[in-house]
């Protein structure tokens, strides 16, 4: 079985303007490997390959827009010869009850969530398997669940079980996945969550526990990174590895 345990790694982040796909772009430059990271602005781009030029590469990118996206992925695969790890923490929060949502939100919000990234998934896991190496990581977030967070474990269901059956599949031929639960996460996110267009009185209770959450202290965005990092770098051979606060077999430095 072919693996990649040499120092350096080439990356495909989506969403490397900011949050944690920034701090773990970052991270990566600054121990030797390569990036290519998806922005969705002119700026960030600049921005983003002036950090280590020539090994930080950045492609204006929806990740909803599937042409796009594939063609990001392929632009990427070509300068970096290859991907090694890919990283999707790209996203947003989307606050409300079941019945206050609607049809058009939860497409929206599945859209980003997990059709974007199963996109992603499906057009790296071919190069993956043909190399007998490849790792993704994949992020979910129990820090908002329960009454009025309902797209977001929904979307997390949905990616777990992708990401279980990919390694069911592909981790006898190399492929291995970090499911990444950030729960509460310090940082950016908290300005990102939108609301439900409808907002009914009877569910003003479970609502405004769902905004409480919001004020909650989460863990540092510098403690996550850093555990991703020593997940990509140590090649452990587990094909399905879940960290984070809401599984109970975490890896030995989740749990520092």
């Amino acid at each position: 079985m072919g693996r990649n345990c040499s120092n350096q790694r080439r990356w495909f982040i989506t969403g490397v303007s900011r949050g944690l796909g920034r701090r773990v772009a970052e991270m990566a430059l600054a121990r030797g490997h390569f990036v290519a990271g998806s922005v969705r602005n002119e700026e960030a781009l600049r921005n983003f390959e002036e950090l280590a030029p020539g090994r930080s590469l950045a492609y204006y990118c929806d990740i909803n827009e599937g042409d796009r996206a594939q063609s990001t992925v392929a632009r990427s695969c070509k300068a970096l010869d290859g991907v090694d790890v890919v990283f999707l923490n790209a996203g947003f929060g989307l606050l409300g009850c079941f019945e206050e949502l609607s049809e058009e939100e939860m497409r929206r919000y599945f859209e980003t969530h997990f059709w974007a990234n199963w996109r992603l998934m499906h057009k790296f896991l071919p190069q993956f398997r043909e190399r007998c190496y490849g790792h993704f990581v994949n992020v979910v977030c129990s820090g908002y669940r329960g009454p009025g967070w309902c797209a977001i474990e929904a979307a997390n269901a949905a990616i777990t079980a992708v990401s279980e059956c990919i390694a069911a599949e592909a981790g006898p031929l190399g492929v291995r996945v970090t499911l990444v639960d950030v729960g509460p996460l310090q940082g950016e996110w908290t300005a990102h969550v939108e609301r439900s267009m409808v907002e009914l009185e009877a569910y003003s209770k479970p609502r405004g526990l769902a905004e409480g959450l919001l004020d909650q202290r989460g863990q540092p965005i510098q403690r996550v990174a850093d555990l991703i990092l020593e997940q990509v770098e140590t090649c452990r051979e587990q094909a399905l590895l879940k960290i984070g606060p809401c599984y109970a077999a975490r890896a030995t430095s989740s749990e520092r």
